[in-house]
């Protein structure tokens, strides 16, 4: 899959209706904010630490809870797992325009790693998709 078919992949999963969509919209109506990684690798592990590996099957009330706890969430790649939550995000410092702690963090992973990370922004009320160097 090239890389334009697997950026239409996410665009799907991030659809109004979708599991995902509705848990980053609770996040959104709760004026809180999250980063979500969407999959993980050697690259997404290296870069986690600390907080709770739960392994638990993904539901959008369950992202909304996680998303109250500092650090970000980390889903399996067919995005029907939650696998940790609370983790702190340590990846190689490459460029970024980004300002924010969640967005500068969630671009660099994204860089790195291949990953793409959302965020949702409680002070902007949005949600960005991060994809190796696209917003």
């Amino acid at each position: 899959m090239n890389p334009e078919q697997r950026l239409w992949e996410y665009y799907a999963k991030l659809a109004p209706g979708t599991p995902l969509r509705q848990g980053l919209e609770r996040i959104l109506a709760g004026r809180t904010g999250a980063l979500v990684v969407l999959g993980t690798n050697k690259i997404v592990q290296a870069s986690c630490t600390g907080g709770f590996p739960i392994n638990i099957e993904f539901k959008p009330t369950r992202l909304r809870e996680l998303a109250k706890m500092d650090g970000g969430i980390v889903l399996n790649n067919e995005l029907d797992t939650i696998l940790a939550a609370g983790v702190h995000i340590v990846s190689d410092p490459v460029p970024s325009a980004e300002t924010g702690t969640r967005h500068r963090s969630a671009d660099q992973l994204a860089k790195v790693s291949g990953i793409p990370v959302v965020t949702v922004s409680a002070s902007m009320s949005t949600i960005s998709l991060f994809t190796g160097g696209d917003r």
